[in-house]
């Protein structure tokens, strides 16, 4: 018992000695103090706090690092050191490529595919040394195994998601179609989990191997509510995350050579069938995550911005926590359509109508099922002239959301341009700030 202990402890202690870790600690941090300057520049008001949005982040990293780790302790893993290094250098790779691509689910459909190549790539006579070394690694990978980690760790991305990704949400100000500005909601989540995976449990010389694993989260919404975004990419992700885990159990019970004794085939047959499984695999890991991408995208095509104003007053985009439209129950999506009696149609119609009594302030907000509600509150000093309540965008903005798409160099190359504001991604493009402009529609 004490034998087994001491190798959970040195797992331990080697997790925290890794470097991966730390970069994925660093890059959490930037992704954080990125929102909170997007929302500075926008608003003149922070909506997230640094230390609250870290801990959510790091007691969520915890506990699905851990729920993770357990599931291995049952499951079991076949992975080697050389297979995690490669791949997180493949994943850092491909975020050269586009930032969106820094995920575990690309980098292990690229390991498929070399696996897959390395096993019918017999003749390496004239191939240089270190290319010999390195397709000897992508042989000796268990596809299984390497499948097992990308549907389990997306199934805990798919629980964080569900949980957290609509406090994860910052809200925005969007170029819209024919010119026209409107609200909507970036919602950027990423988590450093720390695994402890056990490989060939409840046998002789089974060992616990130290493993960090950096999962994200990012796409944006202007036709629904954050937290129905979330629930809805939640499902999606869950579900990708079983099919991944059943081509997992499809690939460790496929026995080819077995078939091949049995029906007196060739033992080159059988590693084409082994090398043609692992490349579907493959293909299907990178190919149903590039669904989960386009289905988002199309909820947006098809669907009306949902955060404009109408002329039924001023449509709430959202709220600063801890203000005073936080304690009257105003929620986004709402409507303010009278402040102390007055009907108002412009934010400074609102700070005019507040004026009235600046002591006291009573709103009829309709909510979201277009009913009237009617809240009210004594107003005090050093309180947000607007409530804290934060409207969506009108014609007057000064700053609007450019969606595109880069690489890691672009992203770092935008942190030392004035006014722009990237973040990064892990399912839609990256996005920065910029001064408004003149905008026309298609």
């Amino acid at each position: 018992m004490n034998e087994i202990g001491e190798i959970w402890l040195k797992a331990f202690a080697q997790l925290w000695m890794l470097p991966f870790l730390y970069i994925g600690l660093f890059i959490v941090v930037l992704l954080i103090n990125k929102a909170i300057r997007v929302e500075r520049r926008l608003y003149a008001v922070r909506v997230h706090a640094f230390w609250d949005q870290l801990w959510r982040i790091g007691a969520g990293s915890l506990t699905a690092g851990f729920a993770v780790s357990l599931a291995f302790v049952f499951i079991g893993s076949d992975l080697t050191q050389e297979t995690l290094i490669t791949l997180w250098v493949i994943a850092i790779v491909l975020a050269m490529v586009r930032v969106r691509y820094f995920c575990i689910a690309y980098a292990a459909g690229v390991i498929g595919l070399l696996h897959a190549l390395s096993l019918v790539w017999t003749d390496m006579s004239g191939t240089p040394g270190g290319i010999v070394m390195f397709m000897d690694v992508m042989r000796d990978v268990e596809m299984s195994s390497l499948l097992m980690l990308v549907g389990m760790v997306h199934l805990a991305e798919a629980a964080l998601v569900f949980a957290m990704g609509g406090r994860i949400a910052t809200p925005l100000y969007f170029a819209g179609k024919r010119g026209k500005t409107i609200g909507g909601f970036g919602m950027n989540g990423l988590w450093p989990l720390p695994l402890l995976l056990v490989t060939t449990p409840w046998e002789a010389g089974w060992a616990v191997m130290a493993f960090p694993v950096l999962i994200g989260f990012s796409t944006w919404t202007t036709t629904m509510s954050p937290v129905l975004k979330a629930r809805r990419s939640a499902w999606r992700l869950a579900l990708y995350s079983l099919a991944v885990i059943g081509l997992a159990f499809l690939t460790a019970t496929y026995n080819p050579f077995a078939a091949g004794e049995t029906s007196a085939g060739s033992a080159s047959d059988a590693v084409s069938a082994l090398s043609a499984l692992s490349a579907l695999s493959a293909l299907l890991v990178i190919g149903l995550h590039e669904l989960i991408v386009w289905l988002g995208r199309r909820d947006e095509r098809h669907h009306r911005p949902a955060f404009v104003h109408d002329e039924r007053g001023l449509k709430v985009l959202a709220i600063v926590p801890k203000s005073a439209a936080a304690e009257l129950g105003v929620v986004p999506g709402e409507i303010v359509h009278k402040v102390n009696g007055q009907q108002v149609r412009t934010p400074a119609q609102m700070h005019a109508a507040l004026r009235v009594n600046p002591a006291f302030v009573k709103l009829e907000v309709l909510n979201l099922s277009g009913e009237s509600k009617f809240v009210q509150r004594a107003l005090y000093a050093n309180e947000h002239h607007q409530l804290g309540l934060i409207w969506c965008p009108d014609d007057q903005v000064s700053h609007v959301i450019d969606a595109h798409e880069g690489s890691l160099f672009s992203y770092l190359r935008a942190r030392r341009r004035e006014g722009h504001i990237s973040i990064v991604p892990d399912v839609v493009p990256p996005i920065s700030v910029d001064a408004a402009r003149e905008m026309t529609g298609p």
